[in-house]
């Protein structure tokens, strides 16, 4: 999916290819990783849903280094 390079990158090109609900793993510049659910884009900051829907996470898209889609 989306990879920070010189050819990207804000949240639109990031997850380009992810669809509304689908389930990403998302690496910050710092290598932490967040997984849930994609849900929307909020300006610059990506809003993903955890726990089953119970727990919005919002990581800004400055600090995203690449997203990935589930393949479950």
């Amino acid at each position: 999916m989306g990879i920070r390079n010189n050819f990207c990158c804000d949240c639109n090109d990031l997850f380009a290819d992810v669809a509304v609900g689908e389930d990403v793993m998302v690496q910050s510049v710092g290598n932490a990783v967040q997984n849930g659910e994609f849900l929307r884009i909020d300006g610059n900051v990506v809003v993903l849903s955890t726990n089953n829907g119970n727990n919005e996470v919002r990581i800004c898209c400055n600090n995203i280094f690449s997203v990935t889609v589930d393949a479950d």
